[in-house]
């Protein structure tokens, strides 16, 4: 699609008056944003909708149904029985003055299991494997990850990855996007300060940069749409997307204010569209809501004011290599069709309406049966059609001439038994047992430890979609990277002098500088990174200290571009079992060190696989002439040694003893025992070798 024109401000007269284009565009803008709407609402077909389920779990998540006798999600009085699908809605009074002494409370189900998932899956900034595609682009793969993950910590990412994996659990489904993110403000800095008169006071102006870099946000799936065509797993199936956002005027101003037709935008006092209304969102009076859209096949990015049919800004995709910005992932696949999975609520729902259920009959039952209901003796008769309702300590006139109280048992074992049995379907269908949510089974720790690694092993489907939904989403940042951190930032000033003091103030050092057209001066910065990387002579390796480096001086440009395969670590994104964590490292280190004992031009190779298959770094394992053997760095001594100085440690110096003083010992033990070259390959009884150091070779120590 070619580039609209927006009209410029000597264009328009009496207001806002779209062009033919501006409007086409909108109302194709619109039409594609409804489809992907229906399309939604219907894909559970027989007229249901999908973001009804969601607006269960928000309410049931919410803990809004606890203790409230009076609604369910707001609306229901009554506690409804489907004979026919055996579907149960939550337990609550009929009456809250009649029956206000029975038990209508709604377990926390959904928010336990969801928070239980949420400390066990997201913990920290994930680990991925970088694997280049080519020999040109394996010198780069350290570059690539290195900026990657600092990314992520510059960031502070996991905190909108919790978020992401609230709404897969919740709906079933979870969205986010990864752009270029720019946070500028207008500061003005004291420059000069009179104590006799602060109106003397002189002020410069400044832009503070609160944050620039690469943004991964987690989105609304109430207000995001996505291709119909879309099929999970395939992130080249989806063509186009939108998504709504609502901002603060003042911060949409600053964001979008240099767009032409900012002026005509006004303050949304309903952030809500009708097909949300029902949400029951809070209304809020500063605010402006934005509408988002990429088309891939068309080459359009475009910003929209939905409530003002508005056209604010029309370009091709921002992404240099045309690609979208969003990432998304279902919790379980609902079919192979439809990205929109299912959720833990749409799993547990019918289980834990038949929980409450038996709950509060259960409890109701107790209180009759400690609080009992009674009859006496009186004159006057029944009224009415003699009905008498059960009611706890209630006392009912009786003609019998005594006392009579109603013996109801108690509960009893199978209503404990059945309420645990629900329970543990509950558990089993959601995946998320009771040993993950921290309950001790076993005598053994070694019972202990199985028990857990298995229960966490039910939630593998769920932790390879979010990390499948995280690789796509590293694609992404690097090409962000690979764009953004190549141009070098300008800084504008009045003059060199305001320049030198920028410099002075802040502690930056410009890299250049530049005459603007308007007659300023600008400062040209590039931008400046830590990274896990370390220069060996003219190429650039990985470390594990972090060193700054500035993109476009110590890394060129073309070092950006990285073609690959990224692979997210599952196990790099859990919270980690300190208890399996110590098991898992010994028995590593039990099979590793025996090792380092063999030569590495044969052991070497190997061990790293074993160190890689248990997510475990070389580095951190292998001393430097392993390391060096696997690099190719060919080691300043020998590989072989003479058999004599192996024996003897030759090569080796012991404390206290210098290298001279080991060859000399070793010589003059060969030629005192005239020893043959058949008898240097025969192995010595550590008794019978005499050392200047017994202590350190073993041998017998004469007093």
């Amino acid at each position: 699609m070619k580039k609209i024109k927006i009209k410029t401000e000597e264009e328009i007269k009496d207001g806002f008056n779209p062009s033919k284009e501006e409007t086409k565009l909108y109302d194709f803008i619109e039409s594609r944003v409804h489809s992907m709407k229906e399309y939604r609402k219907n894909i559970l077909g027989k007229g249901k909708n999908i973001e009804d389920i969601w607006r269960e779990a928000d309410g049931e998540y919410s803990l809004e149904n606890i203790d409230n006798p009076k609604t369910v999600l707001g609306k229901h009085k009554l506690f409804v029985t489907d004979e026919d699908k055996g579907l149960r809605s939550s337990l609550v009074s009929l009456d809250a003055t009649k029956d206000g002494w029975k038990n209508h409370s709604s377990d926390p189900v959904l928010f336990v299991k969801v928070q239980t998932a949420l400390s066990v899956i997201i913990d920290k900034n994930p680990r991925a494997s970088f694997n280049a595609l080519t020999r040109k682009n394996e010198a780069k793969t350290q570059i690539a990850h290195a900026l990657w993950e600092t990314s992520w910590e510059i960031d502070k990412s996991v905190s909108q990855i919790k978020l992401f994996c609230l709404n897969m659990m919740k709906y079933g489904w979870g969205i986010g996007r990864t752009y270029p993110r720019i946070i500028k403000r207008k500061k003005d800095i004291l420059v000069s300060y009179d104590e006799n008169d602060t109106a003397n006071n002189k002020y410069e102006t400044r832009e503070i940069t609160e944050f620039d870099g690469i943004h991964r946000e987690n989105l609304d799936p109430y207000r995001t749409w996505i291709d119909e065509m879309t099929t999970p797993y395939d992130s080249l199936s989806t063509n186009d997307w939108a998504f709504d956002k609502d901002y603060d005027y003042s911060a949409a101003e600053a964001e979008f204010g240099h767009y032409p037709n900012w002026k005509y935008v006004k303050l949304t006092e309903i952030t809500e569209d009708g097909d949300d209304s029902d949400r029951n969102l809070t209304e809020r009076t500063n605010v402006v809501t934005l509408r988002f859209y990429e088309n891939k096949n068309k080459d359009l990015y475009a910003i929209t004011v939905p409530s003002q049919k508005l056209i604010l800004h029309a370009c091709p995709l921002p992404n240099d290599e045309g690609r979208l910005s969003l990432w998304h992932a279902p919790w379980y696949l609902r079919n192979a069709n439809t990205p929109y999975g299912i959720g833990l609520w749409e799993i547990i729902k019918s289980d834990k309406n038949l929980y409450d259920k038996m709950k509060n009959m259960t409890m109701d039952q107790l209180v009759l049966s400690i609080y009992k209901m009674f009859f006496y003796t009186g004159s006057n008769v029944a009224n009415g059609d003699g009905e008498i309702e059960i009611e706890p300590g209630k006392g009912v006139q009786n003609l019998g001439g005594k006392v009579d109280f109603l013996e109801i048992p108690g509960p009893g074992k199978d209503s404990f038994d059945g309420l645990n049995y629900i329970k543990s379907l509950i558990d089993d269908n959601s995946g998320i047992s009771p040993i993950v949510q921290g309950e001790v089974t076993g005598k053994t720790l070694g019972e202990i430890l199985n028990a857990k690694e298995s229960a966490l092993k039910r939630m593998s489907v769920p932790i390879d979609n979010l990390t499948y939904a995280l690789s796509s989403e590293a694609y992404l940042s690097l090409s962000w990277m690979n764009q953004v951190y190549s141009v070098p930032e300008v800084i504008k000033f009045l003059d060199l002098d305001s320049l030198k003091r920028y410099e002075k103030d802040t502690g930056i050092s410009f890299d250049a500088e530049t005459s603007l057209p308007d007659g300023e001066i600008g400062g040209v910065v590039f931008k400046e990174l830590p990274l896990k990387l370390k220069k060996q002579g003219d190429t650039i390796v990985g470390s594990k200290d972090k060193a700054f480096f500035k993109i476009g001086k110590d890394i060129l440009d073309e070092d950006l571009h990285w073609e690959g395969i990224i692979q997210i670590i599952p196990k790099s994104i859990m919270t980690p079992s300190v208890e399996l964590e110590k098991q898992r490292k010994v028995e590593i280190f039990n099979i590793v060190v025996p090792l380092l004992a063999q030569p590495p031009e044969i052991f070497a190779k190997p061990t790293k696989q074993i160190l890689v298959v248990n997510d475990e770094d070389p580095e951190d394992w292998l001393p430097d002439n392993w390391l060096m053997f696997l690099a190719g760095i060919q080691p300043e001594e020998p590989l072989f040694i003479d058999p004599m100085e192996q024996l003897l440690g030759g090569g080796t110096t012991q404390p206290g003893q210098s290298d001279n003083s080991t060859r000399n010992t070793a010589k003059s033990m060969q030629e005192g025992q005239k020893m043959s070259a058949p008898e240097l390959s025969t192995v010595v009884p550590r008794g019978q070798v005499s050392s200047p150091h017994p202590e350190v070779m073993g041998g017998s120590k004469t007093i």
